[in-house]
């Protein structure tokens, strides 16, 4: 039976090293600062960083105000009086088609946001990062894990070895990213990795010939977890995927089983980081949309103001047509007896 991890302590008092995943010369750190168990949302053990130079970010909760400030824009709208007969008519000055086509454009501006949101999986754990696959070298020569804490009874053994290996090999398959596990009882001093920013850098170094691994290291007595990964992983291992990570490895934390927890936690984590979104194609079409109610209405506008020239054009036509000739005065009575009068 497998040596079960305590989920009280609070960790990440060991951070520090630099953050650089990808690129940079190999004297550069390849880890990240802070500790796994202060990240994220899952279940057990606090998770606040300790220590300086932390990596801060999904511990962080950022709540709205309740308090609302309305502002409300009043434009008001001028009328033109038509007198008729005793009685007055209001007609609007126009604008009708305006205000449609702000909506329209308010609609598909609130819409944008929406479905912005949805495609990025509203951030947190459930983010689709849409990442492309790494396929460069990696050292497997290793195999998934190291189990080197104290005490016969260790934290991987054969009764959840497969749980492991089974979700790394998930993550491998879908991220082609290399994860690997080692546990230690407690963190050397820095006497025993100078030269190194940490001592999973050193680890790293030491362990792995290919700049395409990922390496976590479990401190048995921290209860707490580290990173470093290859420089040519970083357009897959960056600061927003471990983030997801950390979200996922501490939502399997209260099993108390480390392989479950890193094992489950990782193949979780890859889904999302790899996850497809069909948030392009959907924009474009809503673009597209927009668009073409834009144009109606531009063109339902002009055809309307045109149908009312022609009929105003009509109206005035009519008008003279049925006009007698005597409103137009004398001029008009004279050329009317003259054409009148038999020619001689």
């Amino acid at each position: 039976m497998a040596r079960s991890m305590g989920g009280g302590r609070s960790g990440g008092s060991r951070g520090g090293g630099g953050r650089s995943m990808g690129g940079g010369s190999r004297s550069g750190s390849r880890s990240f600062s802070g500790g796994g168990r202060s990240r994220g949302s899952g279940g057990g053990g606090n998770r606040h960083i300790g220590g300086g130079g932390g990596y801060h970010s999904s511990g962080h909760h950022y709540h709205s105000s309740n308090h609302h400030h309305h502002h409300s824009y009043h434009r008001p709208v001028r009328h033109y009086h038509h007198y008729h007969g005793g009685r007055t008519y209001y007609r609007s000055s126009g604008g009708g088609c305006s205000s449609v086509l702000a909506s329209f454009i308010i609609i598909a501006i609130v819409v944008f946001i929406c479905i912005g949101k949805m495609g990025s999986g509203f951030g947190g754990s459930n983010q689709k990062l849409n990442r492309d696959k790494y396929n460069g070298p990696v050292d497997s020569s290793h195999g998934y894990y190291i189990d080197e804490s104290e005490g016969d009874l260790k934290f991987i053994d054969r009764s959840n070895e497969s749980t492991l290996i089974s979700g790394f090999k998930n993550f491998y398959n879908k991220t082609g990213v290399f994860p690997f596990l080692y546990i230690i009882e407690d963190t050397p001093s820095k006497s025993e990795y100078e030269g190194y920013d940490t001592y999973q850098d050193m680890l790293y170094e030491k362990l792995f010939d290919a700049e395409g691994n990922f390496l976590i290291l479990y401190v048995a007595s921290e209860e707490d977890y580290y990173f470093a990964a290859g420089y040519d992983t970083g357009e897959i291992i960056d600061e927003t995927s471990l983030d997801i990570i950390c979200d996922k490895v501490n939502g399997y934390w209260y099993t108390g089983d480390l392989a479950k927890a890193f094992g489950d936690g990782l193949e979780d984590a890859a889904k999302n980081i790899m996850a497809k979104s069909n948030f392009r194609a959907i924009m474009t079409v809503l673009i597209i949309a927009v668009a073409v109610i834009i144009i109606v209405v531009i063109l339902f506008k002009w055809w309307k103001k045109k149908k009312e020239q022609e009929n105003k054009e009509q109206q005035d036509l009519e008008k003279i047509l049925s006009t007698p000739l005597e409103t137009f005065g004398n001029d008009m009575s004279e050329l009317t007896k003259k054409y009148d009068e038999p020619q001689q």
